[in-house]
């Protein structure tokens, strides 16, 4: 069976990483396995970079994405939202034109819904692993709340304006490639549900298949060996926070302090803070911004490596995974696997690996007394933290063993490839749009800012011109400079003046009456 799996890269973020362990264990059983990215082939067996040199269109619409999305956003989330366009063709790719079954993973900025429209002109199953919302909404990977994607997303509540209606334009656009015509994988059942109430995918064929994890790279390993390399002590109780981004609002990194300022408070754990006994250890792209600022802490930055990341988790007592909305995190099973029980909100795909009571806690969402309880549940007997950990590392080997991954989505795809062979390709459904162009709004609010393709003539004289007007502006701002700076002289010269004869006239004043009279 030749299997070609899709994602914008193979390195950076959760989604690459599941999808890269996917293609791992797929590879390992089925040796006709490839995986594309655009980016970061990172010399990984049977993976392939289909990228190129950045196209006058991916330029245009990064000043888009910049000018109209990243420039107005509100409040409501800071979480990555995406035009993911234009995409590109990977038609031509023999391992694309071969393969008897596409699965498409984390594919912004990579496949836009024209591409993968043309994928389905192929007459071949395409299969979407979701790992956030992104494939079912009009741009945001996280709706935070909104439910419009259940309908038709317009007025976006994480924009503060969309003037061209960009949103209701991209989510149209997938209704008209893709909606009912691919098969959907969610890792977690709660992603499934969502995908159920979309409007996209409500009438698609939608599996529940969880994220594997090779258990051999995550495996408990000795803490007093793991916490030796960090300089943290044996009998500590260490909390672990981590996440790819800790600056994401969503992730619920400004929970963190108030979890730490609540425990520093507690009378029976005085002792413990004072004597550094209670800490709490970070890794992730920019923890600094969530420190707490109360309980000793160590920050690790970004891991990627799996012993790496193994020895982290083993360090550490518990996992805090506080995140409002989440697939199946990477962290929570990468923990468990380590043997390292979770404390999770009772929220997204957490409360399918966390068993309360069982494999860890779970704690209704930002609740800080029951965060406490749980917590002081654990640093008061060690014993039974030890067995959360304990049985979370047999929950993994149970349910969530790359290899039974393996083998599920290997019975899916020998289905949908049987099925396949009696249905003619579909042909596109973009209301005759072309396939390889993106939606000619957008084309024509690109037109607006980006000048046509240059030749190289135009190009040399362009960036001549260029730097003449930078010369000249760096002129006017020299002037301005000098004006502003002789100004300042002048009003510092004119202050001292003021105060020296304010001065001179009060000590006047003061020999004046002093002497008076005599």
């Amino acid at each position: 069976m030749k299997i070609a799996i899709f994602n914008t890269d193979a390195a950076r973020g959760g989604a690459a990483r599941s999808a890269l362990r996917l293609h791992r264990a797929l590879l390992a059983v089925n040796p006709e396995t490839t995986m594309l990215v655009r980016r970061e082939s990172n010399s990984e067996p049977g993976v392939l970079e289909c990228g190129s040199e950045p196209s006058s269109e991916d330029v245009a619409f990064s000043l888009v994405q910049d000018c109209f999305v990243n420039a107005h956003r509100t409040t409501a989330t800071n979480t990555i939202f995406s035009l993911g366009l234009p995409g590109m063709s990977c038609l031509a790719n023999p391992a694309v034109s071969d393969a008897d079954v596409f699965n498409l993973h984390w594919v912004t900025n990579f496949l836009a819904p024209s591409q993968i429209a043309e994928l389905l002109t192929l007459g071949k199953p395409v299969v979407w692993t979701l790992h956030d919302q992104w494939p079912m909404t009009g741009g945001c990977h996280y709706p935070a709340g909104c439910r419009q994607f259940t309908s038709l997303c317009r007025d976006c509540p994480q924009l503060t304006e969309d003037p061209f209606g960009m949103v209701e334009m991209l989510f149209q656009q997938r209704l008209g490639a893709y909606a009912d015509r691919i098969t959907i994988v969610a890792p977690s059942k709660w992603m499934a549900n969502e995908a159920r109430q979309s409007r996209v995918f409500r009438n698609s064929r939608i599996e529940a298949i969880p994220n594997g994890l090779d258990l051999k790279s995550f495996a408990p390993m000795s803490r007093s060996l793991a916490r030796a390399p960090l300089g943290i002590p044996e009998d500590a109780f260490v909390m672990l926070f981590a996440c790819s981004s800790a600056a994401e609002s969503r992730k619920g990194g400004d929970f963190l302090k108030e979890i730490a300022d609540a425990l520093g408070r507690v009378p029976e754990l005085k002792s413990m803070h004072r004597s550094g006994k209670l800490r709490l250890l970070l890794f992730g792209w920019g923890t600094g911004d969530v420190s707490t600022g109360i309980l000793p802490e160590k920050h690790m930055g970004f891991l990627s490596g799996d012993s790496d990341l193994a020895s982290v988790y083993s360090a550490a007592d518990v996992l805090l995974h506080l995140a409002s909305e989440d697939n199946l995190p990477n962290t929570v099973l990468e923990a468990m696997a380590c043997g390292t029980p979770v404390l999770a909100f009772d929220a997204g795909g957490a409360r399918e690996m966390v068993i309360d009571g069982e494999t860890g806690r779970l704690v209704p969402l930002r609740n800080l007394d029951a965060c406490v309880s749980a917590l002081r549940d654990m640093i008061d007997n060690r014993d039974y933290c030890a067995a959360l950990g304990n049985r979370s590392r047999k929950r993994m080997e149970e349910h969530f063993n790359a290899d039974i991954e393996a083998r599920r989505y290997l019975r899916l795809f020998e289905e949908l490839i049987q099925a396949s062979t009696a249905r003619p390709a579909a042909t596109s459904a973009l209301n005759g749009q072309s396939l390889d162009r993106p939606p000619e709004r957008l084309l024509d609010l690109i037109a607006r800012y980006v000048a046509p393709p240059l030749t190289q003539k135009q190009r040399w004289d362009a960036e001549k011109q260029w730097l003449e007007d930078q010369k000249q502006a760096l002129e006017t701002e020299r002037q301005l400079l000098r004006t502003q700076l002789s100004q300042a002289q002048r009003n510092i010269a004119y202050k001292i003046a003021r105060s020296l004869k304010k001065t001179l006239e009060g000590a006047k004043n003061f020999l004046k009456n002093r002497f008076k009279g005599n």
